[in-house]
Formats: structure tokens, sequence, C-alpha cells
């Protein structure tokens, strides 16, 4: 979501990284990997796109973006007089942080399909492939009508088919006020292909389900054949591995996160525990088996397994293919405290251990 013209920002600067001068209009103590997160983000994108970022944008935390958004109470990027500044509640930071490396590269107004997919790729979100015709999205008139899911699938599959530089190019050659069969004749040209065919490739070459932008490179830990892995997980808030605390509306409120990459030697039944807090698990590759696909891309969102304060007393079934999955680490509400995950093959670890010994 994009507004033009220049931004007074109110409150005080609150941390500042290589390109991104974070400010917040409350008094909020976010931990360092918060920032090392959003900045990472930003060097994807111009790691992926081989274009330098902004020296600067602001970054401006909220809980009431409407204020300075004209259309949304979750966020916009504004393009005024530089710094590019980026208004968002803290768990859309990334998207409008991408809306403004977005005009950085191909400046003017897009039309909404491409703008919102592209910002979409960095959100950190995945989903199912969209069995809707396509040509809905791309038509879209404004950010409000287009389906974010679809357009973030639409835009990574055309970035594998075409690359990011001819991307770029379809980007440029695209203007808000096209109507909407020139904005399907701009994807034949950049495809080479009819839209029919365009459509047909997409349904049958892009991933069933596709994760998102994940970071799996180092492992934290590995699932050993037939048995059982147990990490504890510090929750410090001046690592860089440490985000939040999550505000409400955004996770849940007042609880830290840290992100373990878990690799899965072997195919299987397994359990997945936490004690305290909660863990959300996604795969780090895209899926294509259908039954796999179904069970990832359930409503678009990771599958979450919460647990009592002291003991492993409740667990979620996996049924897990060889590979790595990102686990996302959330601390027990308005606390610091480590929290043990347990990833366990074919019963939950708390029916063959006693509580006592994984306290």
């Amino acid at each position: 979501m994009c507004d033009d013209g220049p931004l007074p920002l109110p409150g005080s600067t609150i941390a500042s990284t290589a390109n991104l001068r974070v400010v917040a209009d409350e008094d909020l103590d976010l931990c360092l990997g918060t920032f090392v997160d959003w900045q990472s983000s930003l060097d994807l994108m111009s790691t992926l796109f081989e274009r330098t970022p902004p020296d600067q944008i602001d970054v401006f935390v909220t809980s009431a973006p409407s204020l300075l958004c004209s259309e949304n109470n979750i966020g916009c990027a504004k393009f005024g007089p530089r710094p590019m500044v980026a208004v968002a509640r803290q768990y859309a930071v990334a998207h409008e942080v991408a809306h403004v490396f977005e005009e950085s590269m191909v400046s003017g107004r897009m039309i909404p399909a491409f703008e919102e997919g592209f910002a979409e790729m960095f959100s950190g979100r995945g989903g199912v492939l969209p069995r809707s015709p396509t040509v809905g999205v791309v038509n879209a008139l404004s950010a409000s009508e287009v389906d974010y899911s679809h357009a973030r699938h639409f835009t990574r599959w055309l970035l594998s088919e075409i690359g990011p530089q001819d991307l770029l190019a379809l980007y440029s050659s695209s203007e808000s006020s096209d109507s909407g069969p020139l904005r399907v004749a701009r994807i034949e040209d950049s495809l080479g292909l009819p839209w029919r065919e365009v459509q047909r490739l997409f349904w049958q070459g892009a991933p069933l389900y596709d994760p998102g932008e994940k970071v799996c490179d180092f492992v934290d830990g590995s699932v050993p054949s037939k048995g059982t892995l147990v990490l504890t997980v510090p929750f410090e808030c001046g690592s860089e591995q440490t985000r939040g605390p999550h505000i409400a509306n955004e996770m849940i409120q007042g609880r830290y996160s840290r992100k373990q990459v878990i690799e899965v030697n072997e195919p299987g039944r397994y359990w997945l525990e936490t004690t305290p807090g909660l863990v959300s698990l996604v795969p780090c590759d895209v899926r294509n088996d259908p039954y796999d696909a179904a069970i990832w891309g359930l409503l678009d969102q990771p599958i979450y397994t919460v647990a009592a304060l002291t003991s492993f007393r409740r667990a979620w079934r996996l049924d897990l293919l060889a590979g790595r999955y990102l686990a996302t680490v959330m601390s027990e509400e308005g606390s610091a405290e480590p929290a043990r995950v347990a990833i366990h093959v074919d019963r939950p670890l708390s029916a063959v251990l006693s509580p006592v010994v994984l306290e």
C-alpha cells in the first residue's frame, strides 16, 4: 500500500541499522533481532535484484497507521522527499519496506497486483497454489481488491520464469492506469506466450505450496533416525536471534520469539511439543505432494501447538518428509523464560519421559 507526499514523523528514534532508522510513536522496547530481521529482508531484496537500497529508509512503527495512511490501518509506504518512509504495525514492517525498495527500483505507480505481489514475497508468509483465474488479480484496481496470497504466488512464479531483471522491466512498463487487456498483454509480451498458456503454465509449474522466502542455511538441531530432538531455546532480548516482544493484534501480546532450523532425516509421523509457550513449524522448501501441500497450506497459516507451563502436555501430530523445517518458538506471554521444544517419533515425548527430566 503506497501513498505519496512528505511525512513528518512523530515519536523518537529507537534503533538504526545500515539502511533503516526506526521511529515509534510509543515506548517500544523491541529486541535486537526484530531490527536485524527487517534489515535482513532488505538485504535479501538487494541481493536478489542486484540493486542498492536507499541509504536511509525511515520506519515508523505505530499501532494506529490510519492516522498517517490514507486507505488502511495496517501500513503504507510514502515516496515524497527523501528519506522514503514505511509506516506500519510491527508485523507489517517488512511488507512496507519492500514497497519502498520497489519504488527505489521502479519509480511510478504499477498495477496493484505487481505492487502487492512484490511486497508479499518478502512479508515472511507463504501459501498454497491458487486455483482461481489469475486475471482477476491482475485486473484489481486497488490494493484492497488484490488477493495477496494469489499475487504473492504468481509473482514468485513470474520471477522464477523470467528472472529479476525482466521482472523489473515488466514492472517498468506497467502503469496503474492500464486497462485490463493492456495489463494482460504486457504479461504476455514478457513471457512470449498467450494468456491462456500463461495461466496453464502457472497452474502446472508453480509449487503447490510455497513457504515464501526462508533462510535455513544453518541447522540448529537434527532429529535422529527414529529418535528424539529436544532443544532449549533462550530469549535474550540483546541477541540478534530474539524478536519481539510482539504486541497485541500481531502475534501474541508480550511474547518473545526465536527461529530454529530443524532437520528431519527420515520421513515419518512425529509429535511436536513445547513448554512453555508456543511453536510454529513450516517447511523451508516448496512442496508438490498434494497431501503434504494441503496440510502446510491449511488456511495459509503455520501449524501451532500450545503446551502447559511446566510440562509437555499438549502435542501436534505431523507427517513430516525428510528435509529442513523452520520452527518459530515463542515464549510464554509476558515472560522471557527459555522454552523447550521436542520432536519425537511415533508418540509424544511426554508419554515416554517424565516431565521432571525436561525441567
